[in-house]
């Protein structure tokens, strides 16, 4: 019994590094951020009130700024849902924190990703209380599971 919980493992992790490999293969962590990080491609209005003078003002300063809004963005102008950002976040949490590999983790947050979605998060004013309230909690675990993966 116990030789064949060794062959179950051993399928389960030959599946999992299977899984990861296609995901590195379709650089599919890039992707995830990129969409999460997206923005119509029009001012938002940030409060539900009338006065739009500021709007144009931050649009303007922030595609300066912005990397992300280049054209070759697959997600440029796209503006999802709290609750797929939401989806997106834990998606990348399981990416991340199922990794067993070291090697494998190295890679992920090699290229600067989640630098990116980290600081595209911030500042936590840029978002509605709403959004925040379905957004945080999968971000507030993935930063927290991606600080103990580190740790141990």
């Amino acid at each position: 019994a116990e030789e064949e919980n060794d062959e179950d493992d051993d399928d389960e992790l030959e599946v999992s590094e299977a899984v990861f490999a296609y995901f590195c293969e379709k650089n599919v962590l890039p992707l995830l951020i990129d969409s999460f990080l997206s923005r119509p491609l029009s001012p938002l209005t940030l409060e539900d009130d009338n006065d739009d003078s500021g709007d144009e003002e931050w649009w303007n300063k922030d595609k300066k700024n912005d990397s992300l809004l280049d054209s070759s963005s697959l997600f440029s102008g796209v503006s999802w849902a709290a609750s797929v950002k939401s989806q997106i976040l834990q998606t990348i949490a399981m990416l991340l924190l199922n990794t067993s590999s070291p090697l494998s983790l190295a890679y992920l947050l090699s290229n600067n990703y989640m630098n990116e979605l980290i600081m595209g998060m911030l500042p936590l004013s840029q978002w509605r209380e709403e959004a925040l309230d379905e957004m945080l909690p999968p971000f507030v675990t993935l930063l927290r599971g991606l600080v103990m993966k580190l740790r141990g």
